[in-house]
């Protein structure tokens, strides 16, 4: 049993080395050090002999430090040169897509609520969508998934997203209807400059959806609508028309209480609630998001932890995972769980 144990835990260390960020990996060892578990002695050897991945010795925690600062400056570098020659339009779009990614990486469909999304899509109405439900209960995840679908089976229109947190200058609505504005005026070529003055965005958004419509229509979707800030009165939705363009689709989420779904139910939008997690969902996540780390849990462990309530909820789900993904002793696993 030992061995087997020994045997898991090397092979999930493994493929943890041999993941997608393998290049990106960096290891030290202590100079002279003799290991006292020979699982660590046999992982030192396949680093060293992989030709892939990158390791240093080091003398003393100082010389450590060392090591480790020159590493993460250079990658920060690679990844953040301080000559960004992009304009903010093009960050905050790079951003929004990064999210989406972030969102996607492991996720599982939730096909009932695709099914529902596209059904009320489908529509030929106006009125927006509005996907609502608690916190934590993955909106933004399953938001993410239908805009990456959408953008497979629909490469030629023009698809806005923002999801509101996942930036800087995310929360700001004037901030957020400038990148909407600029959006639309690239993709048709349009011959108009996005105004600067809070109070001039605020009054042409409605000619800018406008001009989107007469040139074909787009979707725009606002996720976490209610994490606005609460500035220029963002959360009563008045700078949204009181009726939608013809071929603008406009698709909100939002959490289940506030100010926002006040007002979308005032208006009488389409609304969508996002039920937790059913088992059969629990079941799939667990296995894909425990393969993802190269790693496995028995058929009663994850019985067990599919059978909890708290467990319909996907962020405490992904939650208790990360702790489970990141437990030291896989003879204890059990205990833990």
């Amino acid at each position: 049993a030992a061995a087997a144990a020994s045997d898991v835990y090397k092979r999930q260390v493994l493929n943890q080395i041999y993941s997608n960020t393998a290049e990106r990996a960096r290891f030290y060892f202590r100079d002279g050090e003799r290991d006292d578990d020979p699982r660590l002695t046999e992982i030192k050897k396949e680093i060293d002999g992989s030709g892939i991945l990158k390791a240093k010795c080091y003398k003393s925690a100082s010389d450590l430090g060392q090591s480790v600062l020159e590493d993460m400056m250079l990658l920060i570098d690679q990844d953040f040169p301080l000559k960004d020659q992009r304009s903010y339009y093009e960050i905050e779009r790079e951003a929004q897509k990064a999210y989406q990614e972030s969102r996607t990486k492991i996720h599982i469909k939730r096909q009932q609520f695709f099914n529902q999304l596209n059904s009320l899509f489908a529509l030929e109405s106006e009125d927006p969508i509005v996907i609502h439900g608690p916190s934590g209960m993955g909106k933004s995840a399953a938001l993410c998934k239908w805009i990456k679908e959408f953008s497979i089976s629909h490469p030629n229109t023009l698809l806005i997203t923002h999801h509101v947190g996942s930036t800087v200058h995310s929360t700001d609505l004037i901030k957020m209807l400038q990148y909407i504005m600029h959006e639309i005026s690239v993709f048709f070529h349009l011959e108009k400059i996005v105004p600067e003055q809070p109070r001039q965005i605020l009054e042409k958004f409605g000619d800018w959806l406008i001009e989107a419509s007469s040139n074909g229509g787009c979707v725009i979707v606002i996720d976490a609508l209610n994490q606005l800030e609460d500035r220029d009165s963002a959360h009563s939705l008045h700078w949204l028309p009181s009726r939608m363009p013809k071929n603008v689709k406009l698709i909100f989420s939002t959490t289940s209480e506030g100010k926002c779904m006040v007002e979308a139910k005032k208006r009488q939008w389409n609304l969508l609630n996002l039920d937790p997690f059913s088992d059969r969902e629990k079941k799939t996540l667990i296995n894909i998001y425990m393969k993802q780390y190269g790693k496995t849990l028995t058929s009663s462990q994850t019985q067990l932890i599919s059978g909890s309530a708290h467990c319909s909820i996907p962020i405490y789900l992904r939650t208790l995972l990360d702790e489970l993904r990141t437990f030291g002793s896989f003879e204890e696993l059990d205990s833990k769980i």
